[in-house]
C-alpha cells in the first residue's frame, strides 16, 4: 500500500487543484442530475428485450389494454336504480370535458342502446365484469391521453390522478359513494407516491442519523463537517451519474441514498477513531492524522473493494433499475473512498484536541472474552443453529407479487381488495388467439376459431384456479348469430369500440382473458406449465383434433406471471452472484493474509449471518422475492469489511512470540478494532433501518434483512472470530491482556508504527 499513500501525499501538497476538481465534478453532477427521468412505471422493472415484455407490449397494442384505468364505485344502493344510472352518465359526460380524457367505458356500455348484441331474454356478456352480483359495485374504464415527455410523464401521471381522485370524491359525495382506482395506471400512480413518501422521510432520517451518531460518538465538529461534506459530495456525483448514463430507476432506488450516506459515515469514521487513539497515547495532531491513514489504507481499501464487487454483481440482475442499484451504490462506495483520501483529509489536517465519546463499546471486548472461555460449547451452538437454518433455507419458495408491494392502507391495495370482494379479482392471464391459412398468414376469425375458444375455455374453466373465463365467443352466444350475421356485426364502427378489449382491429386476432385465484410466484408459473402442456397437446399435428393445428396461440402473458418469472430469474442469478462474491472474497483475503486459513474463517463469518437471517426468515413465513434477493450480493459486500478490518490488524504466526504472547497481542488488537466496528456496525444498522419508515415492500425487506444480516455478522466478527482465529493456529486462549514483556511491547509499538 505504500504507492497509494505516495498518492495521497502528492494530492496534499495541491489542495487548490484537488478543491477545483471537485467542483467541476459537482457541477458536472448537477447536470446529470437534471436529466433524471425519475420514472415510476412498473414495466421499468423488466428488461426491453424480454420476449415475455415483448409480448406483453405488443398485447397493449393490438388491444384496449395498455395503460388502463379502471375505477371501483362502491354504493350502499344498488346501481340499477334510475337514480344512480343517470348520475354516472352526467359523470361520464363530465369526465369527457377534460382535456386529457380520451374515452369513458365500461359499465356506461351497458346503459348504452345505441348497439345491442345480446337477445332480450340473455343477459349482456360482459355484465358479471362491470357490475356486482349485489348490484353495490360498478366498474368504469378511463382513457387518459399522458405527456409524450419522458421527464415530465412521472409528475404528470401523480398530480393528474391525484386531482382526478379528488374530483371523483367531491362529485359521488352526495350520493355516499365511495371510489377507487385500480388498472395499471393506479400502481403506477401507486408507485409514484411511495416513491414522494420515502424521499421524504428518508431525508430527515439520515440527518437525525448523522446527528445522533455524531453527539455520541465523534464530537468533533471540523471531523463532523467533513464527513458530512464528503458524504454530500458522493451522493451529487452518484445521482449525476445516474442522470448522465439515464440509468432505469425505480421506486426501490429512493434507498439508494440512504445506503450511500450510511456506508459513507461509516467507513470514514475509521480514520477519526484511528486519529482520536494516536492523539490519546499523546502523539502530535500531524503524526496522529498520518498514522491514522497508514493504518487504514490497507483494511479501507479493500473493504471498499469487496463492497463495490458485491454491489457490481446486483448487475448480473436481469431487472434494470436493481443493475443500476448495484453499478449507482459501487460507484458511490469508490467516490467515498477517493474523497476520504484526499478531501476529507484536506480539512481536517489542522483539526486539534481530543474529544471525549458519550458512550463506547470497551465492554465488548470484556464479553467476547468472557465467551471464549467456552469454546466448544460456542461452536456447538453455531453447528447446530447452522444446520437447522440449511434446512429452513432450502424450503423458501419464490413469492412476489407487485401489487402487494403496498400497505394494507394504501388506495391501490384498498381498490385491489375491493375488486376481489365484487369482482373476479385483478390477477388476469391473457392469450392472444389467430389462425393461419395453408401460406401461413394469418385470416379473418372464424367458426374453427371460435370452436377452439370454446374448446379451451371448457379445459379452464374445469381448472381450480380459474374463477372466470372471457372471449369473444360469449359475444356470439349472447347475440344467438349466425357466423356470417356476427362479421357483420364486428365491422360496425360502434360495435368495434365495444370489442376493442377483445378483437384486434384487423379482425384477425382475438383474446381470451382470464381471472385467477390470487396466487404465488410459484403456484402461476405451475399453472402457465400446465395449460402450455394441454395447448402442445391440442394443437400439435399429432393432436385428436387435426383442425386446430393452424390455430396460432401466445405465451400467457400476464403482468403477475411477468413479475415471476423476474423474480425466479433474479434469484438464480443473485444465487450464482453470492457464490461467485464468496468465493472471489475468500481467494481475496487468503492472498492478502497469506493464509488459507485466514480465507476459511472469512467465508464462515460472512456465510453464517446471511444463512442464519434467511433461515429465520422462513421460520417465520418469509419468502424469496425481489427486496430479499438484493440482500444476499448487497449485505456480503459490506460485512466483509469489519472482517478485514478484523483480521488485517490480528498477527500472524510470529516466531519471535511464544503462543500466550501471540494471543495476548490478538487481543490488544481486538481492544483497539472491536470498538470502531462494533460503531460502524451500529450505524449501518439504524441507517438500513431508516427503510422500515418505507410504504414499499422491497425495501421493507431489504431493510429488515438487512439489519438482521448486520446484527449476526457483528456477533461472529466479535465473539466467533476470536475462537476461530485461536483455534486455527493451535493456540489456547487466556483472558487477560496484562503481559508486560519488554519483546511483547516492543513488538507491538513497531507495529502500530
Amino acid at each position: 500500500m505504500l504507492f497509494l499513500l505516495r498518492i495521497i501525499e502528492k494530492i496534499s501538497r495541491h489542495p487548490l487543484l484537488l478543491i477545483s476538481s471537485i467542483l467541476i465534478a459537482v457541477c458536472l453532477s448537477s447536470v446529470g442530475a437534471s436529466k433524471l427521468s425519475g420514472q415510476v412505471d412498473f414495466n421499468d422493472y423488466f428488461a426491453k428485450d424480454d420476449p415475455k415484455f415483448l409480448a406483453s407490449k405488443q398485447l397493449g397494442e393490438l388491444y384496449r389494454q395498455q395503460d388502463q384505468l379502471w375505477l371501483l364505485l362502491e354504493s350502499s344502493k344498488p346501481w340499477t336504480s334510475d337514480e344512480l344510472n343517470a348520475a354516472v352518465v352526467m359523470f361520464k359526460q363530465q369526465l369527457l370535458t377534460e382535456v386529457d380524457v380520451t374515452g369513458v367505458y365500461g359499465y356506461t356500455q351497458l346503459l348504452d342502446d345505441s348497439v345491442q348484441f345480446q337477445l332480450q331474454y340473455k343477459t349482456h356478456p360482459r355484465r358479471t365484469s362491470l357490475i356486482s352480483s349485489d348490484s353495490k359495485a360498478i366498474l368504469l374504464s378511463i382513457e387518459l391521453q399522458q405527456p409524450t415527455h419522458a421527464n415530465t410523464q412521472p409528475r404528470w401521471l401523480e398530480q393528474r390522478l391525484t386531482q382526478l381522485y379528488k374530483e371523483t370524491q367531491e362529485y359521488w359525495q352526495p350520493w355516499q359513494v365511495s371510489s377507487y382506482f385500480t388498472g395499471t395506471q393506479a400502481l403506477n400512480w401507486q408507485y409514484a407516491k411511495s416513491l414522494k413518501h420515502d424521499l421524504i422521510w428518508f431525508a430527515p432520517g439520515v440527518l437525525l442519523l448523522f446527528g445522533l451518531m455524531s453527539l455520541l460518538f465523534i464530537r468533533h465538529w471540523q471531523w463532523v463537517a467533513a464527513i458530512v461534506v464528503n458524504s454530500l459530495i458522493t451522493l451529487i456525483l452518484t445521482v449525476g451519474l445516474a442522470g448522465w448514463l439515464q440509468l432505469t430507476l425505480a421506486a426501490i432506488c429512493a434507498f439508494i441514498p440512504v445506503i450511500v450516506m450510511t456506508l459513507s459515515f461509516a467507513y470514514t469514521a475509521h480514520l477519526y477513531f484511528a486519529w482520536q487513539h494516536n492523539l490519546s497515547i499523546n502523539i502530535n495532531v500531524f503524526e496522529s492524522l498520518r498514522l491514522s491513514v497508514s493504518s487504514n489504507i490497507a483494511p479501507l481499501t479493500y473493504a471498499s473493494l469487496t463492497t463495490s464487487i458485491g454491489f457490481l454483481l446486483l448487475m448480473m440482475s436481469p431487472s434494470p433499475p436493481i443493475s443500476s442499484f448495484g453499478l449507482l451504490v459501487a460507484f458511490a462506495v469508490m467516490v467515498n473512498y477517493g474523497l476520504a483520501m484526499s478531501l476529507l483529509l484536506l480539512m481536517v489536517r489542522k483539526a486539534k484536541g481530543q474529544q471525549r465519546t458519550i458512550l463506547n463499546f470497551k465492554a465488548v471486548l470484556n464479553w467476547a472474552k468472557c465467551a471464549s472461555k467456552y469454546p466448544k460449547g460456542l461452536l456447538s451452538i453455531i453447528i447446530v443453529v447452522s444446520v437447522v437454518c440449511s434446512y429452513s433455507v432450502s424450503q423458501l419458495t419464490i413469492n412476489d407479487n407487485p401489487v402487494g408491494y403496498f400497505s394494507n392502507s394504501s388506495a391501490f391495495s384498498q381498490s385491489e381488495q375491493k375488486m376481489t370482494q365484487y369482482f373476479n379479482g385483478i390477477n388476469t392471464f391473457k392469450y392472444n388467439v389467430s389462425q393461419t391459412n395453408s401460406e401461413g398468414l394469418n385470416t379473418s376469425i372464424n367458426g374453427n376459431t371460435l370452436s377452439f375458444l370454446y374448446a379451451f375455455s371448457r379445459f379452464l374453466r374445469q381448472q381450480p384456479q380459474v374463477n372466470s373465463v372471457q372471449h369473444i365467443g360469449d359475444w356470439v352466444k349472447s347475440a344467438g348469430l349466425t357466423q356470417s350475421q356476427f362479421d357483420h356485426y364486428i365491422k360496425q364502427e360502434n360495435t368495434s369500440t365495444i370489442l376493442a378489449n377483445e378483437l384486434s382491429n384487423s379482425r384477425q386476432q382475438t383474446l381470451i382473458s382470464l381471472f385467477l385465484v390470487p396466487m404465488s410466484s410459484k403456484q402461476l408459473i405451475e399453472f402457465e406449465k400446465t395449460v402450455a402442456e394441454w395447448l402442445e397437446a391440442n394443437l400439435s399435428n399429432d393432436s385428436p383434433n387435426h383442425s386446430f393445428s393452424n390455430i396460432r396461440i401466445s405465451d400467457a402473458v400476464s403482468p403477475s406471471l411477468l413479475f415471476a418469472h423476474l423474480s425466479a430469474n433474479n434469484a438464480r442469478s443473485m444465487l450464482w452472484s453470492f457464490i461467485t462474491a464468496l468465493i472471489l472474497l475468500t481467494f481475496l483475503i487468503a492472498g492478502v493474509k497469506r493464509s488459507w486459513q485466514c480465507g476459511a474463517i472469512a467465508l464462515l463469518l460472512n456465510f453464517l449471518p446471511l444463512l442464519w437471517v434467511f433461515g429465520i426468515w422462513q421460520w417465520f413465513g418469509g419468502y424469496i422475492s425481489l427486496g430479499g434477493t438484493i440482500v444476499l450480493c448487497m449485505m456480503l459486500g459490506i460485512i466483509v469489511d469489519d472482517t478485514l478490518h478484523l483480521l488485517l490488524k490480528l498477527p500472524d504466526r510470529n516466531q519471535s512470540l511464544s503462543s500466550t504472547e501471540l494471543v495476548a497481542e490478538m487481543w490488544l488488537k481486538l481492544e483497539r478494532v472491536v470498538p470502531v466496528i462494533s460503531f460502524t456496525s451500529l450505524t449501518i444498522f439504524i441507517g438500513f433501518s431508516l427503510g422500515l419508515l418505507s410504504g414499499f415492500m422491497p425495501i421493507l425487506q431489504l431493510s429488515l434483512l438487512s439489519g438482521l444480516v448486520m446484527i449476526f455478522a457483528w456477533l461472529c466478527d466479535v465473539f466467533l472470530l476470536p475462537v476461530l482465529y485461536a483455534t486455527w493456529l493451535n493456540l489456547a486462549l487466556p483472558h487477560s491482556t496484562k503481559l508486560n514483556s519488554t519483546k511483547l511491547n516492543s513488538t507491538l509499538e513497531r507495529s502500530d508504527r
